[in-house]
Order: C-alpha cells, then sequence, then structure tokens
C-alpha cells in the first residue's frame, strides 16, 4: 500500500467554503447592495424627472399648435376628473393623435396628462391619474370640462396677453388628483408637498413646469414662495 493511503490523503485539498470564505463574501454582497440600491433609486428618479420634462415639452408644443390655429389663443382646461369620452377631453386631444379619441391614441393622451413617477392605471370609466395642472390664470374664471365646445371655446384666453411668459406658468407636475393651480393657496397644498416632503414627494424637493414661453423649469419651493402672485398673472 502507498504511504499516502494509509494516511487518509493528506496532500489532497477538502472541498467547499470555509466558514469563514462564507462570511467575507456575504459582507462584500451586503455592502454591494448597501451602496447599489441608493444608487439605482437615484438613477431611476432621475430618469422620471427627465421623462416628466419631456412630457411638459410636448404639452408646450400641443399648446404652440393649438394657438396657432386658434388666433393665439390657449385653452384652459380644469381637468378633473377626465373621462375617454371625446367631448369631455381636452381639445388638445387632435395635437397628440391626429384627431383619434379612441383606443390606444386617446390612452396616451391621457397619459400625458400624468407624471412618470406616478403608476398610470385607466380604471373602467377610462380615466387615470392625472398630476399635470394647467395654471388658471388670475382673472379667468373657473370651467367645467363640459363647457368647451368647437363652437365656443369659452375658456379660451390670448397667449399674447402674457407680459412676462417666462414668470408664467402654463403647467406645472403639481398635484396627485389633477385639477387646478391659480392661487396661493393652491401652491401651498399642491406644490409644495411634492418639493418639501411626504408621500407625494416625486422629484427630489423641486417640481417641473412649462412656461407661457415654451422653456421648462425645475423648481423649488423656495423659488415658488418667493412670489407666489407671479406664476398665475399676466
Amino acid at each position: 500500500m502507498h504511504p499516502a493511503a494509509s494516511r487518509g490523503f493528506p496532500g489532497r485539498k477538502p472541498c467547499g467554503f470555509t466558514l469563514v470564505e462564507l462570511l467575507i463574501v456575504l459582507s462584500v454582497l451586503i455592502a454591494l447592495t448597501a451602496i447599489g440600491v441608493p444608487a439605482l433609486t437615484t438613477m431611476k428618479s432621475r430618469a422620471e424627472g427627465a421623462q416628466c420634462r419631456e412630457h411638459l415639452r410636448a404639452w408646450g408644443i400641443a399648446i404652440g399648435s393649438y394657438a396657432a390655429d386658434h388666433d393665439g389663443m390657449v385653452h384652459w382646461e380644469q381637468w378633473h376628473p377626465i373621462s375617454n369620452q371625446p367631448k369631455k377631453c381636452s381639445p388638445y386631444v387632435p395635437y397628440w393623435t391626429g384627431g383619434t379619441t379612441t383606443g390606444e391614441s386617446l390612452d396616451l393622451h391621457l397619459k400625458q396628462r400624468c407624471c412618470p413617477a406616478v403608476k398610470w392605471n385607466k380604471d373602467e370609466g377610462g380615466n387615470g391619474p392625472v398630476s399635470y395642472a394647467m395654471i388658471q390664470p388670475a382673472g379667468v374664471s373657473k370651467v367645467g370640462l363640459t363647457a368647451w365646445t368647437e363652437q365656443g371655446r369659452s375658456s379660451d384666453y390670448p397667449l399674447a396677453k402674457v407680459t412676462k411668459p417666462t414668470r408664467f406658468i402654463l403647467m406645472i407636475d403639481a398635484t396627485g388628483n389633477g385639477g387646478t393651480v391659480s392661487n396661493a393657496t393652491d401652491f401651498q397644498t399642491k406644490v409644495k408637498p411634492l418639493t418639501e416632503a411626504g408621500p407625494q414627494l416625486r422629484h427630489k424637493h423641486s417640481v417641473n413646469a412649462l412656461m407661457a414661453d415654451f422653456s421648462i423649469r425645475t423648481m423649488t419651493w423656495d423659488e415658488i414662495e418667493s412670489d407666489l402672485g407671479q406664476w398665475t398673472k399676466f
């Protein structure tokens, strides 16, 4: 018999990991997870913010196109609630869908009223969450969805009347359920929660806004609060 056989093959290394090696591997995995998860969350938040700004930029194109076809007038809508019925959708539908107000084309239009950071689910009535609020200009009376008709756009107002387009908000990513922003109270109750803290916080203490010159601004609450009255004034 070979001498090594009587000694149980002492020259052969044992198979598998030792307890110490397993603990080291687990420690490395835990450390990588602790580093990677916040980074992925930050990347997702930035991507959603960028997509939100693209949504608003596209709305700027639609609103500008509408104004070009209607003697420089811009249509203001009270967006809550919304429906899949064409007459109850905004007149901007044709500028999104080429005039189609059913099926996937309409769904696309409705989704574009919602920040990408808000999960969009169409219910049985065709509704979905609305997080973009059109600013009600100071001096313009509130008009419900059913008040708009093809012949009488009673809630139109002239874009040329805006004297400071870089400081007038057409649309803002402000709410969790649609509606309007028309005064300091609305800013306090709808915009501030998205820039401070709480369950609605979406864009790292800021909100995105479409200005009347069709530029996109990312605004903190301090910037908005500096003059709450200016954002809705012509």
